[in-house]
């Protein structure tokens, strides 16, 4: 089963090396082409096709307004392709915003989980972040097993927008 990521900054390399190490297969997309030149995944044009390879797709983006150019922009993940599809958002989003990206989601047939990442690269790379999981608790058992390829704690929080509340509240406490 090919995995689809978008968004391979420093994190999302980090988790995709750390996928691969574990022998999953990825197909990438990253909006700034040029950035992901030097790595040997899979590449496609744009996120409609990762649905059409792919029947989980990762986001790793700056923030919730990155999400929503990929979900909306031409050939973006909101279309009729996305049905049936997982998409699993380690994004650190607004939590007004991300109950948005459970509806939208939802209405193309598709399933959303919010998964903001506690940790960075290094921890990442050795399997050692902790996610906090919001969205149906099915697709959460679903993703679970992906999940604990890079991720050392999983917390499962089943309201809609809980998981990105905690992820803020605890950026919250480090910056304090």
């Amino acid at each position: 089963m090919n995995i689809g990521f978008i968004g391979l900054g420093n994190l999302g390399r980090a988790v995709c090396k750390r996928l691969t190490d574990m022998k999953e297969n990825l197909v990438v997309y990253n909006r700034n082409k040029e950035k992901i030149e030097d790595l040997s995944y899979e590449k496609v044009e744009n996120p409609k096709e990762l649905l059409v390879k792919c029947e989980i797709i990762f986001l790793c983006l700056f923030d919730s307004n990155a999400v929503k150019n990929i979900f909306e922009m031409e050939n973006g993940l909101l279309c009729e392709e996305l049905r049936g599809k997982i998409i699993i958002d380690l994004t650190t989003n607004h939590y007004e915003e991300v109950l948005e990206f459970h509806k939208s989601v939802k209405e193309f047939g598709g399933s959303y989980l919010e998964n903001p990442v506690f940790g960075s690269v290094a921890p990442a790379l050795k399997g050692e972040v902790t996610v906090v999981s919001s969205g149906d608790e099915e697709v959460f058992q679903k993703a679970k097993p992906i999940l604990e390829k890079f991720a050392k704690e999983i917390f499962y929080l089943p309201t809609p927008s809980s998981a990105t509340k905690m992820k803020l509240i605890n950026n919250l406490c480090l910056g304090s």
